[in-house]
């Protein structure tokens, strides 16, 4: 990143804008246009090329002086946004859509507020005839868009293409569509989740797809290795763009280490490697049952066995079966990989069947619902909490409608204001309300006109009202409500248990999917 564009905007003004080859200038200028860091915030749309380290410095140094509320958007998402605004096609929830270039397809549908990518990959591996979406978009910029690829999708889909060949006007459309980014009171916007624009590779053995995943991403696996002097982890961007994340010394005896892989964000990437001593290792070899045998060149997992007391012999072979596989790929990863969301104090998560009532909190503040075949509502509604003195609260749209003409009665973030590493300190800038930790360490929301309430009131308030919607759509009876909370966001289990009390159903936490 050498060169920065810089324009300050109010709705869809500018108000002033310049330009800066270095970090410090761009901050210095942000300043100086708005002295009150807090209520601003920064969205950076960084190029395919910039690197983990730069996003990070640019974050941090804009933290440093205030601007607290910084926002990362990358090319892709950026030129995939404004392509769909350019059309001003609606696309419903659950309906797919596939954006074809000279080079890339994606399948894209909309969740939510947001567009999410299904999947994507080289334009020679989209499968056209086997193709299941409702229209196709062609950017066909420059007449570059294969011809043969034209035709084939212009002769299936028809009048559900779209072709786009003047791209002149999608410059103009770049300021508008970021300020819709950072309006929270829009309800139908052209930006993509937060998603994860490279691949993860564990140089010489394993390649995770995480592409495309919304983050946060976690994964967990074990390496069998082999006098190999280093272990080295790359970030894969592209075909031709590799950026180098982190090396590690190994003994050459060693012959089993676990690595560990969180991120949080284009920048926020968190590597923890434990290396297994060789007593360790074959122990591990023998109760994972995670053999892998090599079959016309794929990686064949066989499924996890039961640990058994095996002889001298069993275990040489099982150690020496693993110590001879080198390359292993990860072709699907989910979004929580191996990790799981937790309540503080519950020992494990639910393992019986899942509960045929399930409620999915988002980090966009959406609860979304899945009930059985009888269900007939919503499959997703707002988790914003209206509080008002001497009045009953109000949830959901008209909670969120709410915004526009009394923003401090309203509460939300209900997942942000649940998460372990919540530091109240640090808000969101748009926030009108105000959390504050007692000395018992418990966390206090604070509105207007003197009303405060619990983190673990608006999580039950949300949920009794989603479960009133639920049953005016559903013929079965509800007596447990499964919840899914996104990573790092957690509910204690004396809190989760006296909001079952009080609604009436059991509610368990189960693993965020």
């Amino acid at each position: 990143m050498n060169t920065f564009e810089v324009s300050k905007l109010d709705h869809n003004d500018v108000l002033d804008e310049a330009a800066f080859s270095t970090v410090n200038d761009v901050i210095a200028f942000m300043q100086k246009q708005i002295p009150n860091s807090s209520m601003a915030t920064v969205v950076l749309q960084y190029p395919r090329n910039a690197t983990v380290a730069q996003l990070r410095t640019f974050r941090e140094k804009c933290r440093t002086v205030g601007f607290l509320d910084v926002r990362l958007v990358s090319c892709v998402s950026l030129s995939l946004s404004l392509l769909l605004m350019s059309l001003q096609t609606p696309i419903d929830n659950g309906t797919l859509v596939a954006v074809l270039n000279a080079k890339m397809y994606y399948i894209v549908t909309r969740d939510g507020r947001s567009f999410k990518i299904q999947k994507g990959g080289p334009l020679d591996q989209f499968d056209v005839e086997h193709c299941d979406v409702s229209k196709v978009v062609v950017s066909n910029a420059f007449g570059r868009f294969d011809k043969a690829t034209l035709e084939a999708v212009q002769q299936k889909f028809r009048s559900n293409l779209l072709v786009v060949t003047d791209i002149s006007k999608l410059d103009s459309l770049r300021l508008p569509f970021l300020w819709s980014c950072v309006d929270e009171t829009a309800e139908y916007t052209y930006a993509f989740n937060d998603f994860c624009d490279y691949d993860i590779d564990i140089k010489g053995h394993k390649l995770f797809s995480t592409r495309f995943k919304e983050f946060p991403i976690a994964v967990t696996t074990d390496v069998a290795v082999s006098k190999t002097a280093w272990l080295v982890v790359n970030l894969i961007k592209s075909e031709t763009a590799v950026e180098h994340l982190k090396r590690y010394a190994l003994n050459l005896s060693t012959r089993l280490v676990r690595i560990g892989i969180l991120a949080n964000s284009s920048c926020d990437i968190t590597l923890t490697v434990k290396v297994f001593s060789n007593a360790e290792a074959r122990a591990t070899f023998v109760s994972s049952g995670r053999m892998v045998a090599a079959e016309k060149s794929a990686a064949v997992k066989v499924e996890p066995v039961v640990a058994t007391k095996k002889t001298a012999s069993d275990r040489k072979k099982v150690a020496q079966l693993n110590a001879d596989v080198h390359t292993q790929r990860e072709d699907e990863i989910d979004n929580a990989g191996s990790v799981s969301t937790l309540a503080k104090g519950l020992s494990k998560l639910q393992t019986d069947p899942p509960p045929a009532t399930i409620l999915k909190f988002t980090s966009d503040n959406r609860v979304l619902i899945e009930a059985d075949e009888s269900y007939t509502g919503e499959k997703q509604l707002l988790a914003y909490v209206r509080l008002q003195g001497g009045k009953a609260p109000i949830v959901g749209k008209d909670a969120f409608d709410a915004l526009r003409t009394s923003p401090d009665s309203v509460f939300y973030d209900i997942i942000r204001l649940l998460a372990d590493d919540f530091d109240p300190d640090y808000p969101h800038p748009s926030w009108r309300f105000k959390a504050t930790r007692g000395t018992d360490g418990k966390l206090l929301i604070h509105g207007g006109n003197n009303i405060f309430t619990l983190p673990i009131v608006l999580f039950g308030l949300v949920v009794n009202s989603t479960l009133l919607y639920i049953r005016g759509h559903l013929a079965a009876v509800i007596h447990t409500v499964g919840i899914r909370l996104p990573w790092g966001s957690s509910i204690n289990e004396n809190d989760l248990k006296c909001v079952s009390e009080k609604i009436g159903v059991k509610l368990v936490i189960l693993e965020y999917k």
